[in-house]
């Protein structure tokens, strides 16, 4: 038997000012564990809800939107980026 995906297990998540995620948690009482996933290119939790439900038998699982992508918020690239420093190279 699966969970169900309902309006209750989908909320906001503030980080900081300039990040709030979207997040989905399928709580369970007796959980063996906690399941994270992250969504790749260009998806959103949505890509997760399914084999969540599922899981959610047996554990916790959180799912998040990245920054930027779904309903989290876009933060302007000086508040976040997905880039990486520019360290390689400098001495």
């Amino acid at each position: 038997m699966s969970h169900p995906v309902n309006d209750d297990a989908i909320d906001f998540f503030e980080i900081d000012e300039d990040i709030t995620l979207r997040r989905m948690v399928l709580s369970n009482s007796n959980a063996k564990g906690t399941v994270l996933f992250l969504h790749g290119f260009p998806e959103t939790l949505y890509a997760w809800k399914d084999i969540a439900k599922t899981l959610a038998d047996d554990y916790e699982v959180h799912a998040f939107d990245w920054p930027g992508y779904g309903l989290s918020s876009r933060p302007t690239v000086d508040k976040f980026s997905y880039a990486p420093e520019p360290k390689a190279g400098r001495r």
